[in-house]
């Protein structure tokens, strides 16, 4: 089945179901597609903030890589996705709403030795030490070799490989491993209690991951809800295009605030 035919069936599917939820007065669906990285903050956050809301929307969510994220979108699978996109000719065919910053962190247990020194640690120190990396030609583990060969250091000989981002967190509550993360991945539940950063000259970043729609539909109703839902707006996260609005809302982008800010105690990777 061609790209285009799956896109006309997944569109007629998707009115035959709109056709059935308005008969039964049922109040719509969002179908989101997500980087594992947005997901703990940005996207657990805005979906609790927009149930709350609205608590009849059907909402489903997709964690997959940005290839398996866009073409979902382009076959008319997803209505909104969070990722990079990697194929340029691809990205025409898209609109980008807006965009995320993502950093990184150089990560471990919180009672780590290294750690509970107080002092910065040198990457040649850091490859004498076992480590929890992604899969060899991930943009990630191209950073952590680029930083490695920049600090003078060979790479770990003692290494676990897993594309889970929960394995990778598991892993450094369990050993004296170490990773790098995404610095969102670190503030997330999954990491907040057991793991932290490690002081570390390194100040790399995956770049911005974007919101992205098709360019040859109007965003529905539900992904405006979405984005009204996700404020107030992070530092490093701009707006780039407009949606279509539902009446009396205003469209936000970020990440959702559901309780008081605290100063974070985190050391800071320099």
């Amino acid at each position: 089945m061609t790209r285009h035919a799956r896109s006309v069936r997944a569109e007629l599917g998707r009115t035959v179901g709109e056709i059935a939820a308005l008969a039964s007065g049922y109040a719509g669906t969002l179908r989101v597609g997500a980087i594992p990285s947005a997901v703990p903050i940005l996207v657990a956050r805005t979906i609790a903030v927009l149930k709350r809301r609205h608590p009849r929307l059907r909402i489903s969510v997709e964690v997959a890589t940005s290839n398996h994220l866009t073409a979902a979108l382009a076959e008319g699978r997803l209505d909104l996705a969070l990722g990079r996109v990697l194929d340029a000719d691809a990205g025409s065919s898209f609109a980008v709403h807006a965009t995320v910053d993502e950093g990184l962190v150089v990560c471990c247990r919180r009672d780590y030795p290294l750690r509970l020194t107080g002092e910065r640690a040198s990457w040649v120190e850091l490859s004498r030490w076992p480590w929890v990396v992604l899969p060899e030609g991930s943009p990630m583990r191209q950073i952590l070799s680029s930083a490695f060969r920049g600090g003078g250091a060979h790479e770990p000989d003692d290494v676990t490989e897993t594309a889970s981002f929960l394995m990778v967190i598991s892993l450094l509550a369990e050993s004296e491993a170490i990773s790098l993360l995404p610095r969102d991945m670190l503030a997330s539940p999954f990491g907040r209690p057991t793991i932290d950063a490690l002081l570390v000259d390194f100040r790399p970043s995956m770049g911005p991951y974007t919101a992205l729609t098709r360019r040859d539909r109007d965003s529905e109703a539900s992904v405006a809800l979405f984005y009204r839902s996700a404020e107030p707006r992070p530092p490093g996260t701009r707006i780039t295009g407009h949606l279509k609005e539902p009446p009396g809302e205003t469209v936000m982008v970020g990440f959702p605030s559901n309780r008081p800010s605290r100063p974070d105690p985190r050391p800071k990777c320099a």
